[in-house]
């Protein structure tokens, strides 16, 4: 009897916050990406519990929110369905990168990083460039790396192309570029030798013709 009353006295708090809370489900962008979340009943704008974002039916972010606040380690995949990132919010710094052309990060030295799944920042850009007229007879494509600039802050200063294969796609990319500043998108500054340093996001956007 002892034994069913302590489970049940740790059961009640776990049932009576399921009952508080409401299951929501939203899409965007013509359903390729679908969040899934929940929230308070009493307010339904504070997110409380596990929160789950899918692109094309296969998760790129998932952790949990408490009182409106993001919590412990959230995983964020990239489009190779790899988990680029998995990042501690309440200690506030990252406990796993994925490794890049073989180099070999740890918590002292890291790159400038996007917090969230790098779909988000790419599928923006590429939402909104177009294939230039001028390149209509360009039976090849090609291909711009924009570069994002970003402070030892975390704050996005700036941006610049790296690399275009012609002005005419660099000024598409620019276009859409334009448009990141209006993002309320957060950054991972670089880190070098344990100290926050200004760093560079590259995103590659690819042109077929």
């Amino acid at each position: 009897m002892r034994i069913f009353l302590l489970i049940l006295s740790l059961l009640l708090p776990l049932f009576a916050s399921a009952q508080n809370k409401a299951h929501l489900q939203r899409t965007q962008k013509n359903g390729l990406f679908v969040e899934s979340f929940s929230v308070l009943k009493s307010d339904t704008s504070v997110r409380d519990g596990k929160y789950e974002l899918k692109y094309k039916n296969w998760t790129i972010e998932s952790g949990s929110y408490r009182s409106g606040k993001k919590v412990g380690t959230w995983t964020y995949r990239n489009y190779n369905k790899q988990i680029e990132l998995m990042y501690n919010y309440t200690l506030r710094q990252p406990v796993h990168i994925l490794q890049h052309l073989g180099k070999t990060y740890d918590q002292n030295n890291y790159p400038c990083m996007f917090l969230g799944s790098p779909v988000i920042p790419y599928f923006f850009v590429l939402s909104h460039v177009y294939y230039p007229k001028a390149e209509e007879n360009n039976r090849s494509g090609g291909s711009v790396v924009l570069t994002i600039l970003v402070d030892k802050s975390g704050q996005m200063k700036g941006y610049k192309i790296k690399e275009a294969t012609s002005e005419n796609f660099a000024r598409v990319v620019r276009q859409a570029a334009d448009k990141i500043s209006s993002r309320n998108w957060r950054w991972i500054p670089a880190l070098a030798d344990g100290k926050e340093v200004d760093g560079e996001y590259d995103i590659t956007i690819e042109f077929d013709n």
